[in-house]
């Protein structure tokens, strides 16, 4: 098992359990970053279906710099325009993010709060 990191964690849990709160272009980025984990030589083809050129400064800095730094900068734009929101499920025994914000078991402790 992989050691707890809270921005980790965090980073994870708001870009996978939030998608519906990112915008056109941080849609549009996730998919180019998704084709690109399976085929990097396709990526110019999804450019052009999604309608974004490579040669944008934004679209070109966000691949120069990674899925990772990516993952974090949607984090920050979310938590900041979306706080009040969100609901950020930590377990109650090790105050650790879960899963999902409807996960009743912790991952990281075994704690379980089924009812």
């Amino acid at each position: 098992m992989r050691a707890y990191d809270e921005e980790t964690e965090l980073t994870r849990y708001v870009y996978e359990q939030f998608r519906h709160l990112r915008n056109e272009q941080e849609v549009s980025l996730a998919e180019v970053f998704a084709v690109q984990c399976k085929n990097p030589h396709i990526q110019s083809k999804t450019f052009e279906r999604l309608g974004i050129s490579p040669d944008d400064p934004i679209v070109r800095s966000t691949v120069r710099d990674g899925i990772d730094r990516f993952r974090e900068k949607v984090r920050k734009r979310i938590l900041k325009e979306h706080a009040s929101e969100l609901l950020l499920n930590r377990c109650s025994a090790c105050s650790k993010i879960v899963a999902t914000p409807k996960a009743r078991q912790c991952l990281w402790c075994g704690f379980d709060w089924h009812e």
